[in-house]
């Protein structure tokens, strides 16, 4: 069997387990183009040798790549290897023998207080965009919620009475039970009540929609961004540094690590610890972060 078609065997197999399409696209890219494509050919499969790989890697890194995206590379490759292994395609799993891969780890980075401030202050009025704007911002700081997760809140899944919502997971995610403060609830309450409401054979109960009545998308999210914090000069701004700040503070009110983990919904406790490496650096640079809550409660909604 030649290797282009043991590669349409593996991306069959990752439809049927419901892989996310952008991460089968990534796979593509990664294992069809660079790997199979552009380095190795289109080989027997039997033929593939150790050799192979380790070159591959060579290969990479003589392309002056950083160390972060030859390990991103690695991986993806890896996991295909192993896929022919699982189903004897191979007669020995030949990643075994290629050592772990060092990469670069940069320092994660977040929104100091003044420059959430600043996010908020740049909304102006009380339109309905401003008022979804104000409760997006709200959610994303107070919540750690990814992005897609944002898009696709609902109503009913927003317990005012205990002040808590239920993210529902994305990208295999669990969903998740996350406190929100009352600063998040009146911003929620005020959008709402001038939010329109999708048509009936839409989501009526879809909390952010657009002018069509037709649920917000991460584009428009990205849009907010743009407008309101890197036109006010925060060139590092992204929906996922809102993610970033909720977990760091988060690591600083408490040293219960598997309470973030739960919080954030982190699989492996590995990456919420990693997040105390970055809230120690705030600690020992003494930069005064407010919790988040305390934080919302001074900005005006």
């Amino acid at each position: 069997m030649k290797i282009s078609e043991a590669f349409s065997l593996f991306i069959f197999d990752k439809e049927v387990s419901g892989t996310y399409k952008t991460t089968m696209n990534t796979y593509k890219n990664i294992v069809k183009n660079i790997f199979i494509d552009n380095y190795l050919g289109d080989i027997d499969v039997e033929e593939l040798k150790l050799i192979d790989l380790q070159k591959f890697i060579i290969s990479l890194r003589n392309k002056e790549i950083n160390s972060n995206t030859v390990k991103t590379y690695w991986r993806h490759v890896k996991a295909f290897i192993k896929y022919l292994y699982r189903n004897e395609f191979i007669e020995h799993d030949l990643t075994v023998k290629i050592p772990p891969m060092k990469g670069y780890r940069p320092i994660k980075d977040i929104y100091l207080d003044d420059e959430i401030q600043l996010i908020f202050t740049s909304i102006q009025g009380n339109s309905v965009t401003a008022l979804q704007k104000r409760a997006i911002f709200c959610l994303l700081l107070n919540t750690g919620m990814r992005q897609a997760e944002i898009a696709r809140v609902e109503i009913d899944d927003i317990n005012i009475r205990h002040k808590y919502i239920i993210v529902r997971g994305s990208k295999g995610h669990e969903d998740r039970r996350v406190p929100i403060s009352l600063a998040t609830i009146r911003a929620v309450n005020k959008y709402l009540q001038k939010r329109i409401i999708p048509f009936e054979d839409k989501n009526p109960n879809l909390m952010f929609v657009n002018r069509n009545n037709m649920g917000i998308t991460s584009r428009t999210i990205r849009s907010y961004i743009d407008t309101h914090v890197k036109r006010n000069g925060i060139t590092r701004g992204t929906t996922h540094l809102f993610r970033h700040t909720f977990i760091t503070r988060k690591c600083l009110e408490t040293n219960d690590a598997f309470y973030v983990q739960q919080l954030a919904g982190h699989k492996d406790l590995s990456t919420t610890k990693n997040y105390y490496q970055c809230a120690n650096s705030y600690l020992i640079a003494k930069v005064n972060l407010m919790p988040i809550d305390q934080l919302l409660s001074t900005i005006k909604m």
